[in-house]
């Protein structure tokens, strides 16, 4: 199978920028023959969104912003996009979010994956938006994963190990995971972990104090680095996991 990783700088609420450099690198992707395009997470509107998603004509944007990429990217290949939307469990102060993979296809949203584990500690505070996904299912062979489900050792729930049981035979993790000393060498230590081929595509660029390194990579079965994007800047590869 031939992935495209796309790590892009999405700016917080460019919808129509967001999505146009997303059907660019899409178009470039498919001209070097990739058979699946992945973006980083919640590429749409830009991470991270804060209380903007308090703002129900924020999250309406999005939501058709989303629907408007999928037309857009109808003739494939399919993509994999980071977006928000509404979970149905919305509470008085909450408005019940999924940060959400979006598996685009034919010319629609064919698959919805929430986020799993939504971090609360240092800059995250991704419980005050979000409400995590209630399991974790593949798509196909596909299993998708969104940047802390990959980080699951310390928490009772383990997203990988359950797509695994599944069926899935490739995880791919989309991510806006913020520059750090020694970050790279956390990643590719969790993504090594599961002992599948797994691809991992994270942000570039930067929003307000945070700073998205990208460097992108793919990991193989016996966890040998397959390639690896640069990093602090945007780019797109095509790889072949076989």
């Amino acid at each position: 199978m031939r992935i495209g990783l796309a790590q892009l700088d999405a700016r917080i609420g460019d919808f129509e920028g967001n999505c146009r450099r997303m059907i660019d690198a899409a178009a470039e992707a498919r001209a070097r023959g990739a058979e699946l395009v992945v973006f980083p997470e919640l590429a749409v509107t830009g991470y991270p969104p804060r209380d903007l998603l308090l703002d129900r004509g924020f999250v309406d944007r999005a939501v058709a912003a989303t629907s408007e990429l999928a037309r857009e990217l109808a003739d494939g290949p399919p993509a994999v996009v980071g977006t928000v939307a509404r979970s149905g469990r919305s509470t008085p102060g909450h408005p019940g979010l999924w940060n959400a993979a979006a598996l685009l296809d034919g010319g629609r949203v064919s698959a919805l994956v929430p986020k799993r584990l939504l971090p609360s500690y240092d800059v995250f505070h991704e419980t005050r938006w979000f409400v995590p996904g209630e399991r974790s299912e593949p798509v196909g062979k596909l299993g998708l994963l969104i940047c802390e489900d990959l980080w699951d050792e310390a928490y009772p729930v383990h997203p990988p190990a359950e797509l695994l049981a599944a069926g899935a035979e490739i995880l791919v993790t989309i991510s806006s995971s913020p520059f750090r000393a020694g970050i790279l060498e956390r990643r590719l230590h969790h993504a090594r972990r599961p002992g599948v081929p797994l691809v991992y595509v994270n942000a570039a660029g930067a929003n307000d104090e945070l700073i998205f390194d990208g460097g992108s990579f793919v990991v193989g079965v016996d966890g040998e680095l397959m390639t690896l994007l640069p990093r602090f800047e945007e780019a797109v590869e095509v790889i072949d996991l076989a």
